[in-house]
Protein backbone atom coordinates (compact mmCIF):
# COMPACT_ATOMS: atom_id res chain seq x y z
CA UNK A 1 0.00 0.00 0.00
CA UNK A 2 1.34 3.80 -1.16
CA UNK A 3 2.26 4.92 2.55
CA UNK A 4 1.48 8.88 1.61
CA UNK A 5 -2.27 7.61 0.59
CA UNK A 6 -2.58 6.09 4.12
CA UNK A 7 -0.92 8.70 6.28
CA UNK A 8 -3.49 11.03 4.41
CA UNK A 9 -6.08 8.91 5.19
CA UNK A 10 -5.34 9.13 8.89
CA UNK A 11 -5.27 12.89 8.16
CA UNK A 12 -8.46 12.59 7.50
CA UNK A 13 -9.56 10.46 10.54
CA UNK A 14 -7.70 12.50 13.41
CA UNK A 15 -9.64 15.43 12.13
CA UNK A 16 -12.47 13.46 14.16
CA UNK A 17 -11.21 14.27 17.43
CA UNK A 18 -14.07 16.14 19.51
CA UNK A 19 -15.16 19.13 18.75
CA UNK A 20 -13.29 19.71 15.88
CA UNK A 21 -15.24 18.59 13.20
CA UNK A 22 -16.18 21.44 11.53
CA UNK A 23 -13.52 21.24 8.60
CA UNK A 24 -14.37 17.12 8.18
CA UNK A 25 -16.37 15.50 4.92
CA UNK A 26 -19.45 14.34 5.10
CA UNK A 27 -17.80 10.79 5.58
CA UNK A 28 -14.42 11.56 6.96
CA UNK A 29 -13.57 7.57 7.22
CA UNK A 30 -14.57 7.55 3.50
CA UNK A 31 -10.84 8.23 2.75
CA UNK A 32 -8.90 5.66 5.36
CA UNK A 33 -9.24 2.26 3.39
CA UNK A 34 -10.74 -0.45 5.93
CA UNK A 35 -7.95 -3.12 4.13
CA UNK A 36 -5.81 -0.74 5.63
CA UNK A 37 -4.70 -2.91 8.60
CA UNK A 38 -4.91 0.23 10.85
CA UNK A 39 -7.81 1.70 9.95
CA UNK A 40 -9.46 -0.16 13.16
CA UNK A 41 -6.32 1.02 15.21
CA UNK A 42 -6.49 4.50 14.39
CA UNK A 43 -10.40 5.00 15.03
CA UNK A 44 -10.05 2.93 18.31
CA UNK A 45 -7.00 5.52 19.34
CA UNK A 46 -9.13 8.63 18.56
CA UNK A 47 -11.97 7.65 20.07
CA UNK A 48 -10.96 6.81 23.82
CA UNK A 49 -8.77 9.70 23.35
CA UNK A 50 -5.22 8.20 22.52
CA UNK A 51 -4.35 10.09 19.50
CA UNK A 52 -5.06 13.42 19.95
CA UNK A 53 -4.25 17.15 18.17
CA UNK A 54 -1.90 20.13 19.37
CA UNK A 55 -1.07 21.91 22.18
CA UNK A 56 -4.55 23.30 21.70
CA UNK A 57 -6.34 19.66 21.56
CA UNK A 58 -7.10 20.39 17.84
CA UNK A 59 -6.57 19.04 14.44
CA UNK A 60 -6.75 20.88 11.05
CA UNK A 61 -7.83 18.44 8.63
CA UNK A 62 -6.50 20.85 5.77
CA UNK A 63 -3.39 20.32 6.98
CA UNK A 64 -1.33 17.65 5.55
CA UNK A 65 0.41 15.39 7.51
CA UNK A 66 3.59 14.21 7.63
CA UNK A 67 5.15 10.44 9.03
CA UNK A 68 6.83 12.81 11.31
CA UNK A 69 3.72 14.29 12.64
CA UNK A 70 1.87 10.79 12.76
CA UNK A 71 4.96 9.80 14.94
CA UNK A 72 4.43 12.05 17.06
CA UNK A 73 0.52 11.43 17.47
CA UNK A 74 1.76 8.11 18.33
CA UNK A 75 4.44 9.29 21.33
CA UNK A 76 1.90 11.14 22.73
CA UNK A 77 -0.44 7.89 22.29
CA UNK A 78 2.40 6.13 24.49
CA UNK A 79 1.74 8.63 27.45
CA UNK A 80 -1.29 7.09 27.88
CA UNK A 81 0.02 3.19 27.20
CA UNK A 82 -0.06 2.25 31.30
CA UNK A 83 -3.38 3.37 31.52
CA UNK A 84 -4.72 2.26 28.06
CA UNK A 85 -6.93 -0.95 28.17
CA UNK A 86 -4.88 -4.12 26.68
CA UNK A 87 -6.96 -3.52 23.41
CA UNK A 88 -5.38 -0.37 23.00
CA UNK A 89 -1.73 -1.36 24.15
CA UNK A 90 -1.70 -3.84 21.47
CA UNK A 91 -2.76 -0.81 18.79
CA UNK A 92 -0.26 1.62 20.07
CA UNK A 93 2.08 -1.28 19.69
CA UNK A 94 1.07 -1.79 16.11
CA UNK A 95 1.34 2.33 15.29
CA UNK A 96 4.87 1.82 16.98
CA UNK A 97 6.31 -0.99 14.80
CA UNK A 98 4.96 1.42 12.03
CA UNK A 99 6.83 4.60 12.62
CA UNK A 100 9.52 3.10 14.99
CA UNK A 101 12.47 4.81 12.63
CA UNK A 102 10.61 8.23 13.30
CA UNK A 103 9.85 7.64 17.22
CA UNK A 104 13.76 6.65 17.71
CA UNK A 105 15.39 9.22 16.20
CA UNK A 106 13.03 11.54 18.29
CA UNK A 107 14.55 10.16 21.90
CA UNK A 108 13.26 11.61 24.52
CA UNK A 109 11.65 14.70 22.65
CA UNK A 110 8.33 13.40 22.65
CA UNK A 111 6.26 13.00 26.03
CA UNK A 112 5.87 9.17 26.21
CA UNK A 113 8.46 7.72 24.39
CA UNK A 114 11.70 8.23 25.81
CA UNK A 115 11.14 4.82 27.73
CA UNK A 116 10.65 3.03 25.19
CA UNK A 117 13.73 4.20 23.03
CA UNK A 118 16.05 3.78 26.00
CA UNK A 119 14.72 -0.34 26.47
CA UNK A 120 15.13 -0.79 22.29
CA UNK A 121 18.11 0.35 22.00
CA UNK A 122 20.04 -0.75 25.49
CA UNK A 123 22.53 -2.84 24.52
CA UNK A 124 24.66 -3.33 27.36
CA UNK A 125 22.62 -5.44 29.27
CA UNK A 126 19.52 -5.93 27.32
CA UNK A 127 17.06 -4.76 29.73
CA UNK A 128 16.16 -1.60 31.30
CA UNK A 129 13.81 -0.62 34.17
CA UNK A 130 10.36 -1.92 33.68
CA UNK A 131 11.45 -4.72 31.27
CA UNK A 132 13.26 -7.82 31.98
CA UNK A 133 13.99 -9.06 28.60
CA UNK A 134 10.29 -9.11 26.79
CA UNK A 135 8.62 -8.73 29.65
CA UNK A 136 7.05 -5.35 30.40
CA UNK A 137 6.31 -4.63 34.14
CA UNK A 138 4.03 -1.74 34.92
CA UNK A 139 1.72 -1.58 38.12
CA UNK A 140 0.73 1.15 40.97
CA UNK A 141 1.03 2.01 44.37
CA UNK A 142 -1.93 3.32 46.14
CA UNK A 143 -2.48 5.36 49.57
CA UNK A 144 -5.84 5.41 50.46
CA UNK A 145 -7.85 7.07 53.24
CA UNK A 146 -11.63 6.07 53.35
CA UNK A 147 -13.75 7.32 56.58
CA UNK A 148 -17.67 5.78 56.35
CA UNK A 149 -20.54 6.88 58.29
CA UNK A 150 -23.76 5.22 58.85
CA UNK A 151 -26.88 7.18 59.92
CA UNK A 152 -29.25 4.82 61.04
CA UNK A 153 -33.06 5.41 61.21
CA UNK A 154 -34.56 5.84 64.53
CA UNK A 155 -38.31 4.39 63.94
CA UNK A 156 -39.52 5.93 67.81
CA UNK A 157 -38.01 9.43 66.73
CA UNK A 158 -40.23 10.45 63.57
CA UNK A 159 -37.78 8.73 61.38
CA UNK A 160 -35.27 10.62 61.93
CA UNK A 161 -31.68 9.49 61.40
CA UNK A 162 -29.66 8.53 64.33
CA UNK A 163 -27.39 6.34 65.90
CA UNK A 164 -24.59 7.26 63.63
CA UNK A 165 -21.54 4.94 63.48
CA UNK A 166 -18.36 5.29 61.71
CA UNK A 167 -15.81 3.08 59.79
CA UNK A 168 -12.50 3.84 59.32
CA UNK A 169 -9.42 2.34 57.31
CA UNK A 170 -6.25 3.22 55.68
CA UNK A 171 -4.23 1.38 53.49
CA UNK A 172 -1.44 0.75 51.12
CA UNK A 173 -2.11 -1.02 47.86
CA UNK A 174 0.31 -2.24 45.11
CA UNK A 175 -0.93 -3.94 41.79
CA UNK A 176 2.37 -5.27 39.53
CA UNK A 177 1.18 -6.51 36.15
CA UNK A 178 3.92 -8.48 33.66
CA UNK A 179 3.37 -8.67 30.53
CA UNK A 180 5.16 -11.30 28.18
CA UNK A 181 5.10 -10.56 23.82
CA UNK A 182 4.70 -14.45 22.85
CA UNK A 183 5.12 -13.16 19.16
CA UNK A 184 2.49 -13.10 16.36
CA UNK A 185 0.58 -9.86 18.65
CA UNK A 186 0.20 -12.97 21.21
CA UNK A 187 0.70 -12.12 25.00
CA UNK A 188 1.14 -13.49 28.44
CA UNK A 189 -0.63 -11.37 31.21
CA UNK A 190 -0.23 -11.87 34.84
CA UNK A 191 -1.77 -9.41 37.76
CA UNK A 192 -0.52 -9.60 41.56
CA UNK A 193 -2.50 -7.36 44.07
CA UNK A 194 -1.43 -6.75 47.88
CA UNK A 195 -2.45 -4.49 50.31
CA UNK A 196 -2.10 -3.85 53.66
CA UNK A 197 -5.02 -2.47 56.05
CA UNK A 198 -3.61 -0.40 58.71
CA UNK A 199 -7.20 -0.51 60.87
CA UNK A 200 -7.93 -4.41 60.11
CA UNK A 201 -11.46 -3.84 58.09
CA UNK A 202 -12.20 -7.06 56.06
CA UNK A 203 -13.42 -5.23 52.78
CA UNK A 204 -15.05 -7.48 50.04
CA UNK A 205 -12.88 -8.60 47.22
CA UNK A 206 -9.90 -7.23 48.75
CA UNK A 207 -6.83 -8.72 50.34
CA UNK A 208 -5.65 -6.64 53.05
CA UNK A 209 -3.52 -9.13 55.35
CA UNK A 210 0.06 -7.89 53.15
CA UNK A 211 0.33 -10.60 50.95
CA UNK A 212 -0.15 -10.51 47.09
CA UNK A 213 -2.82 -12.65 45.15
CA UNK A 214 -2.89 -13.54 41.41
CA UNK A 215 -6.00 -11.25 40.34
CA UNK A 216 -5.29 -11.61 36.29
CA UNK A 217 -3.49 -14.36 34.56
CA UNK A 218 -4.29 -14.54 30.75
CA UNK A 219 -3.29 -15.11 27.21
CA UNK A 220 -4.40 -12.63 24.37
CA UNK A 221 -3.85 -12.67 20.62
CA UNK A 222 -5.18 -12.13 17.32
CA UNK A 223 -6.91 -14.69 15.38
CA UNK A 224 -7.23 -13.15 12.16
CA UNK A 225 -7.08 -9.42 10.99
CA UNK A 226 -10.55 -8.76 12.93
CA UNK A 227 -10.66 -11.21 15.97
CA UNK A 228 -9.15 -11.82 18.73
CA UNK A 229 -9.57 -14.56 21.81
CA UNK A 230 -8.58 -13.94 25.19
CA UNK A 231 -8.49 -16.71 28.10
CA UNK A 232 -7.83 -17.10 31.84
CA UNK A 233 -8.64 -14.77 34.35
CA UNK A 234 -9.64 -11.08 34.02
CA UNK A 235 -11.91 -8.69 35.96
CA UNK A 236 -15.09 -6.94 34.30
CA UNK A 237 -16.64 -6.33 30.76
CA UNK A 238 -15.67 -4.26 27.93
CA UNK A 239 -17.51 -1.74 28.75
CA UNK A 240 -18.02 0.29 32.57
CA UNK A 241 -21.08 -1.54 33.25
CA UNK A 242 -23.87 -1.89 35.67
CA UNK A 243 -23.93 -5.80 35.46
CA UNK A 244 -20.90 -7.20 35.77
CA UNK A 245 -17.69 -5.96 37.20
CA UNK A 246 -16.56 -8.83 38.99
CA UNK A 247 -12.87 -11.01 38.31
CA UNK A 248 -13.84 -13.85 36.15
CA UNK A 249 -12.30 -16.96 35.05
CA UNK A 250 -13.01 -18.14 31.17
CA UNK A 251 -12.69 -16.68 27.95
CA UNK A 252 -13.68 -13.93 25.76
CA UNK A 253 -13.46 -13.94 22.10
CA UNK A 254 -13.44 -9.98 19.85
CA UNK A 255 -15.05 -9.80 16.14
CA UNK A 256 -15.15 -6.76 14.61
CA UNK A 257 -17.86 -6.60 12.43
CA UNK A 258 -17.04 -3.34 10.52
CA UNK A 259 -15.69 -0.06 10.87
CA UNK A 260 -18.63 1.04 13.58
CA UNK A 261 -19.33 -2.29 15.23
CA UNK A 262 -16.99 -4.36 17.17
CA UNK A 263 -19.05 -8.21 19.28
CA UNK A 264 -18.08 -9.67 21.89
CA UNK A 265 -18.59 -13.07 23.41
CA UNK A 266 -17.89 -14.23 27.06
CA UNK A 267 -18.23 -17.42 28.75
CA UNK A 268 -16.73 -17.62 32.39
CA UNK A 269 -17.42 -18.14 35.87
CA UNK A 270 -17.23 -14.74 38.47
CA UNK A 271 -15.80 -14.73 41.67
CA UNK A 272 -17.96 -16.03 44.60
CA UNK A 273 -17.95 -16.03 48.25
CA UNK A 274 -15.72 -19.86 49.08
CA UNK A 275 -16.31 -20.73 52.60
CA UNK A 276 -12.70 -21.80 53.62
CA UNK A 277 -12.13 -21.52 57.23
CA UNK A 278 -15.01 -22.34 59.71
CA UNK A 279 -14.37 -20.43 62.85
CA UNK A 280 -17.37 -21.51 65.08
CA UNK A 281 -20.76 -22.85 65.26
CA UNK A 282 -23.66 -21.45 67.63
CA UNK A 283 -27.06 -22.16 68.26
CA UNK A 284 -29.77 -20.20 70.36
CA UNK A 285 -31.12 -21.61 73.70
CA UNK A 286 -33.59 -20.84 76.30
CA UNK A 287 -31.71 -21.00 79.70
CA UNK A 288 -33.72 -21.87 83.15
CA UNK A 289 -32.62 -21.34 86.58
CA UNK A 290 -33.49 -24.67 88.35
CA UNK A 291 -33.50 -24.52 92.42
CA UNK A 292 -33.07 -27.91 93.90
CA UNK A 293 -35.79 -28.51 96.47
CA UNK A 294 -34.93 -30.53 98.81
CA UNK A 295 -38.49 -31.57 100.39
CA UNK A 296 -39.34 -33.16 97.21
CA UNK A 297 -36.06 -34.17 95.89
CA UNK A 298 -36.37 -32.54 92.41
CA UNK A 299 -35.57 -29.86 90.85
CA UNK A 300 -38.05 -26.58 90.15
CA UNK A 301 -38.02 -24.28 87.64
CA UNK A 302 -36.81 -20.48 87.75
CA UNK A 303 -36.85 -17.83 85.34
CA UNK A 304 -35.93 -18.24 81.97
CA UNK A 305 -33.52 -16.48 79.75
CA UNK A 306 -32.31 -16.38 76.20
CA UNK A 307 -28.30 -17.18 75.74
CA UNK A 308 -26.45 -17.83 72.69
CA UNK A 309 -24.00 -20.94 73.20
CA UNK A 310 -20.89 -20.92 70.96
CA UNK A 311 -17.91 -23.14 70.67
CA UNK A 312 -14.85 -23.01 68.49
CA UNK A 313 -14.21 -26.10 66.23
CA UNK A 314 -11.91 -27.07 63.69
CA UNK A 315 -12.55 -26.89 59.62
CA UNK A 316 -13.24 -29.88 58.85
CA UNK A 317 -15.88 -30.28 61.84
CA UNK A 318 -18.61 -28.98 60.04
CA UNK A 319 -21.12 -32.18 60.82
CA UNK A 320 -20.77 -31.16 64.25
CA UNK A 321 -23.85 -29.93 65.89
CA UNK A 322 -24.77 -28.25 69.25
CA UNK A 323 -27.38 -30.63 71.43
CA UNK A 324 -30.55 -29.98 71.82
CA UNK A 325 -30.55 -29.44 75.25
CA UNK A 326 -28.28 -29.50 77.96
CA UNK A 327 -27.62 -28.29 81.57
CA UNK A 328 -24.58 -27.25 83.68
CA UNK A 329 -23.04 -28.23 86.45
CA UNK A 330 -24.88 -27.41 89.81
CA UNK A 331 -23.31 -24.69 91.89
CA UNK A 332 -24.49 -23.74 95.56
CA UNK A 333 -25.54 -19.92 96.47
CA UNK A 334 -27.05 -19.26 100.20
CA UNK A 335 -27.10 -22.52 101.29
CA UNK A 336 -29.39 -23.16 97.86
CA UNK A 337 -28.06 -25.45 95.37
CA UNK A 338 -28.91 -24.39 91.62
CA UNK A 339 -28.32 -25.31 88.01
CA UNK A 340 -29.07 -23.68 85.02
CA UNK A 341 -30.73 -25.96 81.69
CA UNK A 342 -31.00 -25.18 77.92
CA UNK A 343 -33.02 -25.99 75.42
CA UNK A 344 -32.44 -25.15 71.72
CA UNK A 345 -34.92 -22.97 70.03
CA UNK A 346 -36.22 -23.97 66.35
CA UNK A 347 -33.57 -21.72 64.44
CA UNK A 348 -30.99 -24.74 63.95
CA UNK A 349 -27.19 -24.45 64.07
CA UNK A 350 -25.35 -20.92 62.15
CA UNK A 351 -21.70 -22.04 61.03
CA UNK A 352 -19.94 -19.01 61.22
CA UNK A 353 -16.81 -18.56 58.57
CA UNK A 354 -14.16 -16.16 57.84
CA UNK A 355 -13.08 -15.81 54.57
CA UNK A 356 -9.99 -13.34 53.39
CA UNK A 357 -10.85 -13.46 49.73
CA UNK A 358 -14.86 -12.92 50.00
CA UNK A 359 -16.50 -10.69 47.46
CA UNK A 360 -19.70 -8.79 47.93
CA UNK A 361 -22.29 -11.05 47.16
CA UNK A 362 -25.58 -10.66 45.15
CA UNK A 363 -29.02 -12.11 44.09
CA UNK A 364 -27.53 -12.99 41.17
CA UNK A 365 -24.30 -13.92 42.24
CA UNK A 366 -25.10 -15.48 45.97
CA UNK A 367 -22.38 -16.15 48.25
CA UNK A 368 -22.42 -19.96 48.60
CA UNK A 369 -21.98 -21.46 45.11
CA UNK A 370 -20.71 -20.55 42.04
CA UNK A 371 -22.54 -19.41 39.12
CA UNK A 372 -21.36 -19.21 35.39
CA UNK A 373 -22.38 -16.69 32.60
CA UNK A 374 -22.37 -16.28 29.15
CA UNK A 375 -22.56 -12.79 27.64
CA UNK A 376 -22.89 -11.24 24.29
CA UNK A 377 -21.58 -7.44 24.08
CA UNK A 378 -21.66 -5.10 21.46
CA UNK A 379 -19.43 -1.87 21.00
CA UNK A 380 -21.40 0.77 18.32
CA UNK A 381 -19.68 3.65 17.04
CA UNK A 382 -22.34 6.10 15.41
CA UNK A 383 -19.83 9.01 15.19
CA UNK A 384 -16.91 10.26 16.81
CA UNK A 385 -19.54 11.90 19.49
CA UNK A 386 -22.18 9.42 20.55
CA UNK A 387 -20.84 5.66 20.81
CA UNK A 388 -22.89 3.13 21.88
CA UNK A 389 -22.56 -0.26 24.45
CA UNK A 390 -25.18 -2.81 24.43
CA UNK A 391 -25.07 -6.16 26.75
CA UNK A 392 -27.12 -9.26 27.71
CA UNK A 393 -25.60 -11.96 30.04
CA UNK A 394 -27.82 -15.22 31.47
CA UNK A 395 -26.06 -17.06 34.40
CA UNK A 396 -26.83 -20.56 35.47
CA UNK A 397 -25.69 -22.92 38.11
CA UNK A 398 -25.73 -26.62 38.67
CA UNK A 399 -28.28 -25.98 41.70
CA UNK A 400 -31.82 -26.50 42.20
CA UNK A 401 -32.35 -23.77 43.84
CA UNK A 402 -30.78 -21.22 41.93
CA UNK A 403 -32.88 -18.84 40.14
CA UNK A 404 -31.35 -18.91 36.43
CA UNK A 405 -31.22 -15.37 35.28
CA UNK A 406 -31.21 -13.29 32.06
CA UNK A 407 -29.75 -9.49 32.48
CA UNK A 408 -29.70 -6.44 29.57
CA UNK A 409 -28.02 -3.78 29.34
CA UNK A 410 -27.50 -0.80 27.38
CA UNK A 411 -25.12 2.15 27.67
CA UNK A 412 -24.76 6.04 25.93
CA UNK A 413 -21.83 8.13 25.94
CA UNK A 414 -22.07 11.28 24.10
CA UNK A 415 -19.06 13.96 24.09
CA UNK A 416 -20.33 16.73 22.74
CA UNK A 417 -16.87 18.71 22.71
CA UNK A 418 -13.06 17.81 24.03
CA UNK A 419 -13.84 18.13 27.83
CA UNK A 420 -17.65 16.99 28.30
CA UNK A 421 -18.45 13.66 28.12
CA UNK A 422 -21.77 12.54 29.26
CA UNK A 423 -23.15 8.68 29.93
CA UNK A 424 -26.58 6.62 31.00
CA UNK A 425 -26.51 3.04 31.87
CA UNK A 426 -29.98 1.33 32.26
CA UNK A 427 -29.74 -2.54 32.87
CA UNK A 428 -32.94 -5.16 33.56
CA UNK A 429 -33.34 -8.60 35.04
CA UNK A 430 -35.73 -10.93 34.33
CA UNK A 431 -36.32 -11.37 38.07
CA UNK A 432 -39.49 -10.76 40.72
CA UNK A 433 -38.26 -7.90 42.79
CA UNK A 434 -35.77 -4.81 41.79
CA UNK A 435 -34.64 -5.64 38.98
CA UNK A 436 -34.45 -2.46 37.18
CA UNK A 437 -31.26 -0.13 37.35
CA UNK A 438 -29.96 2.91 36.12
CA UNK A 439 -26.89 5.41 36.42
CA UNK A 440 -26.85 8.76 35.09
CA UNK A 441 -22.94 10.57 34.39
CA UNK A 442 -21.66 13.97 34.08
CA UNK A 443 -17.94 14.36 33.28
CA UNK A 444 -15.91 17.98 32.52
CA UNK A 445 -12.13 17.52 31.72
CA UNK A 446 -9.33 15.57 30.99
CA UNK A 447 -6.47 13.97 32.57
CA UNK A 448 -3.37 12.17 31.68
CA UNK A 449 -0.94 11.01 34.28
CA UNK A 450 1.65 11.42 31.90
CA UNK A 451 0.45 15.47 31.65
CA UNK A 452 1.60 17.43 35.20
CA UNK A 453 -1.66 19.46 35.95
CA UNK A 454 -4.44 17.94 33.54
CA UNK A 455 -7.54 17.30 35.62
CA UNK A 456 -11.20 15.98 35.72
CA UNK A 457 -14.16 15.93 37.89
CA UNK A 458 -16.83 13.66 37.35
CA UNK A 459 -20.80 13.55 39.04
CA UNK A 460 -22.83 10.28 39.10
CA UNK A 461 -26.15 9.48 40.39
CA UNK A 462 -28.01 6.35 40.10
CA UNK A 463 -30.43 3.11 41.33
CA UNK A 464 -29.64 -0.03 41.16
CA UNK A 465 -31.94 -2.90 41.99
CA UNK A 466 -30.79 -5.64 44.38
CA UNK A 467 -31.38 -8.00 41.17
CA UNK A 468 -30.43 -6.21 38.39
CA UNK A 469 -26.81 -6.92 38.29
CA UNK A 470 -24.06 -9.46 38.93
CA UNK A 471 -21.69 -7.39 41.07
CA UNK A 472 -21.84 -3.45 39.83
CA UNK A 473 -19.73 -1.76 38.60
CA UNK A 474 -20.86 1.17 40.34
CA UNK A 475 -20.58 1.92 44.12
CA UNK A 476 -24.27 3.42 44.29
CA UNK A 477 -25.76 0.07 45.70
CA UNK A 478 -26.48 -2.16 48.03
CA UNK A 479 -25.70 -5.06 47.34
CA UNK A 480 -28.62 -7.04 50.17
CA UNK A 481 -31.08 -4.54 49.71
CA UNK A 482 -30.84 -2.43 46.20
CA UNK A 483 -29.40 1.04 46.83
CA UNK A 484 -29.88 4.77 45.49
CA UNK A 485 -27.63 7.77 45.86
CA UNK A 486 -25.01 9.77 44.44
CA UNK A 487 -21.01 9.24 43.69
CA UNK A 488 -18.45 12.57 42.67
CA UNK A 489 -15.12 12.25 42.22
CA UNK A 490 -12.25 15.00 41.12
CA UNK A 491 -8.88 13.84 39.89
CA UNK A 492 -5.65 15.89 39.78
CA UNK A 493 -2.16 15.45 38.29
CA UNK A 494 -0.06 16.72 40.39
CA UNK A 495 3.30 15.66 38.59
CA UNK A 496 4.09 13.35 36.43
CA UNK A 497 2.37 9.66 37.07
CA UNK A 498 0.74 10.74 40.14
CA UNK A 499 -3.24 10.60 40.07
CA UNK A 500 -4.40 12.15 43.58
CA UNK A 501 -8.39 11.45 43.62
CA UNK A 502 -10.91 12.78 45.69
CA UNK A 503 -14.11 10.65 46.74
CA UNK A 504 -17.43 11.54 47.65
CA UNK A 505 -20.91 8.88 47.97
CA UNK A 506 -23.58 8.74 49.38
CA UNK A 507 -26.56 5.79 49.60
CA UNK A 508 -29.28 4.57 50.91
CA UNK A 509 -30.86 1.16 50.58
CA UNK A 510 -34.34 0.82 48.50
CA UNK A 511 -36.16 -1.56 50.15
CA UNK A 512 -34.03 -2.60 54.17
CA UNK A 513 -35.23 -5.58 55.95
CA UNK A 514 -36.74 -3.92 58.61
CA UNK A 515 -35.62 -0.44 60.34
CA UNK A 516 -32.40 -1.96 61.46
CA UNK A 517 -31.27 -2.02 57.99
CA UNK A 518 -32.25 1.47 57.44
CA UNK A 519 -29.48 3.68 56.95
CA UNK A 520 -27.93 6.81 54.75
CA UNK A 521 -24.46 5.62 53.92
CA UNK A 522 -21.32 8.45 53.33
CA UNK A 523 -18.20 7.67 52.57
CA UNK A 524 -15.21 10.38 52.08
CA UNK A 525 -12.49 9.08 50.48
CA UNK A 526 -9.29 10.68 49.51
CA UNK A 527 -6.14 8.28 47.43
CA UNK A 528 -3.10 9.02 45.94
CA UNK A 529 -1.65 6.76 43.05
CA UNK A 530 2.03 6.07 41.58
CA UNK A 531 2.50 4.26 38.22
CA UNK A 532 5.43 2.87 37.06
Amino acid sequence: MNTKKLLAGIACLTAMNAGTIAYANADPFACVPFESGLYDDVAALVHDNLIYGYTDSTFDAKHPISRYEMAMFTGKALSGYKKASPADQARISKLVTQFQGELTSMGAQLPGTQKTAKKKTDSDTGTSKGKIGNVEISGYVEHLWNVEHKTYVNRSDSYRYSNTNADKYFDIEVFLNAKANLGGGWTGNLGFFGAKDRSGIVRANENIDGHFDMTRAYFAGPINKRASIQVGRDKSSTFKSIVMGEYWTGGLWTQRINKHLTMNYTVAKPDYSKKTTLDSISRSYTRSLLKYDTSTNSWVSGSSTTATVSKTVSASSTSTSLPDSYEDASFTKNGATYKYSYVADSNGVTYNYTDPNSVATTYVNPGDHPIIFEAVEANYNFSNKLHMDLGWWQTHSGRADYQNTHLGEVMFTYAPSYKWRFTTNLAKSDRDEQNTAYVLGATYGKYNVSQPHTWATQLLYGREGRESYIKSGYDIKSDNYGGKGLEWFFYYVPRKNILATLRYLQVRPIAPADSTHDYLQTEYRAEVDWYF
